[in-house]
């Protein structure tokens, strides 16, 4: 599966598959091992022979990461997610990401509303 990671406004591509130990990084294949210290957010990463510690926590959508004295903060996305937004212009325009929610779940097959015309909260439809 893929991720898009954005720290300080850059983006990077992350592959990951659930079977290996080895992930990509925009592209670069790098052996990773991570595990879970103390039962809690405490985290341990080997990735290319290297160690890194670091407390990870959820929040405000995203990641907090605190290594040594430093945070990190990450937004974490998968590629699905990616495109809509990039369909919805939301990321590119610097809209919000807005969820359109239905009442009832199903799919849309035909729609009468024409490209550029304008709705209003609360404004009926006919079919």
């Amino acid at each position: 599966m893929k991720y898009i990671v954005t720290i300080s406004e850059k983006k990077y591509e992350i592959g990951v598959n659930g079977e290996s130990s080895e992930v990509t990084i925009d592209g670069r294949k790098i052996a990773v091992d991570m595990k879970s210290l103390s039962g809690g957010k405490l985290q341990s990463l080997l990735a290319d022979n290297e160690t890194y510690e670091f407390e990870l926590e959820r929040s405000n959508g995203g990641l907090c990461l605190w290594h040594g004295s430093g945070q990190i903060s990450a937004e974490v996305i998968d590629e699905k997610t990616e495109r809509l937004r990039q369909l919805m212009g939301g990321a590119a325009a610097g809209k919000k990401l807005t969820v359109l929610k239905a009442s009832m779940p199903g799919l849309v097959l035909k729609s009468k509303w024409s490209r550029g015309r304008r709705s209003k909260k609360g404004m009926a439809f006919s079919s």
